[in-house]
């Protein structure tokens, strides 16, 4: 099973295309908000030190906004308005058909 499921390893390119496709279909509900971190391992921002430093660009990004406290910090306000979705990258348009580089979508 291991050395099967180690052949098959999704690539970078394929995982960004999944989620991106799934966050289309979620940002359709009103409920939905997502903030996502380029990161490896790292996938627990709350209860850790991270989540003062977190941006879209990494756990510990020199760059990148909103910084993860922020974006929450207005998440929580009912006056303020965060955004819906967040993530690192430029824009692209997002369909079943994008072809997908080994790092990201072409």
């Amino acid at each position: 099973f291991e050395k099967a499921y180690m052949e098959n390893k999704m690539t970078q390119g394929e995982f960004y295309k999944g989620v991106g496709l799934l966050s289309q279909q979620y940002v359709k509900e009103p409920n939905f908000y997502n903030f996502l971190v380029q990161a490896h391992l790292q996938h627990t921002y709350l209860p850790m030190k991270h989540l003062y430093t977190a941006s879209p660009e990494g756990a510990k990004a020199k760059s990148g906004t909103p910084l993860l406290i922020d974006w929450l910090t207005d998440f929580v306000d009912p006056s303020a308005q965060a955004d819906r979705s967040v993530c690192s990258g430029p824009a692209k348009e997002l369909n079943k058909d994008t072809p997908v580089g080994p790092k990201e979508t072409d």
